[in-house]
């Protein structure tokens, strides 16, 4: 599964970060996203960071994609300053939650799992960082597949 391929994703036009070697995803500098006082507004940040919280997700434990349903159950949002132009983000789980939710993917049938990321602009300014909650449930496999 591709994030940025996502009918939502795609009418936003979240991409591919392509500039920052650290970032996953970006918004690209448009009036488009712009609020009331001319910088990026809340809900375009927040847009991109529930889109590279399932992008980490998945890179870090791609099963989560095939043998799971997976959803955002709880969002967690802090903004710090204004941002303008081209955004950017990062998202990080520990190692022990990685592993750890590997480990539990073969125990159990549905889980919870945590995601931070920070949105930055250009200029390396942290405009928002959130926390983002997912719920996964094993899908049940259809009658007569193996």
């Amino acid at each position: 599964m591709n994030m940025t391929e996502l009918p939502f994703n795609k009418f936003l036009r979240i991409q591919k970060a392509n500039e920052c070697t650290d970032s996953l995803l970006q918004l690209g500098d448009s009036a488009d996203y712009l609020n009331h006082l001319g910088t990026v507004h809340a809900a375009a940040q927040m847009a991109l960071a529930e889109a590279s919280a399932g992008e980490y997700l998945l890179q870090q434990i791609p099963e989560l994609g095939r043998d799971f349903l997976v959803v955002v159950r709880r969002f967690e949002a802090k903004f710090r300053n204004p941002l303008k132009g081209k955004i950017f983000s990062r998202a990080k789980m520990p190692l022990e939650q990685v592993e750890n939710t590997h480990q539990q993917l073969q125990l159990k049938s549905r889980l919870f799992i945590h995601v931070e990321v920070e949105i930055m602009d250009t200029q390396g300014i942290t405009g928002l960082v959130a926390k983002v909650e997912f719920f996964a449930q094993k899908q049940d496999t259809p009658h007569g597949s193996s």
